[in-house]
């Protein structure tokens, strides 16, 4: 499969090794977690029923990058509450899903 990272959606909070910190700070904005950009639409659909059966709240968002090349996007939320955001986190951590922590631009 064809898995990259991609940005446009807000600001990423990369993660480093097998952690990530919830931001704490409380604030009005959302999260979410992307978990995938694929360049096949097949792909990605696989990866949401992947979530989807951990009981994550998936979707799959078709996007454009600044080559023209279209990627699709597995995101995960979005989240405005910190303990769901963590329990989210903490499920894509122990099933071993590589993400990045987007913060929503408002």
């Amino acid at each position: 499969r064809d898995f990259c990272l991609s940005r446009g959606l807000g600001d990423v909070y990369k993660r480093q090794d097998d952690d990530i910190s919830v931001p704490e700070e409380a604030d009005s904005g959302a999260y979410l977690f992307q978990v995938g950009a694929f360049k096949n639409a097949n792909d990605a659909e696989i990866r949401k029923v992947e979530l989807v059966l951990l009981d994550l709240p998936t979707q799959v968002e078709e996007s454009t990058v600044d080559n023209g090349e279209i990627l699709y996007r597995v995101l995960v939320g979005p989240y405005s509450n910190t303990s769901k955001t963590a329990l989210a986190r903490a499920k894509l951590a122990e099933n071993d899903f590589p993400f990045l922590l987007v913060k929503l631009k408002q």
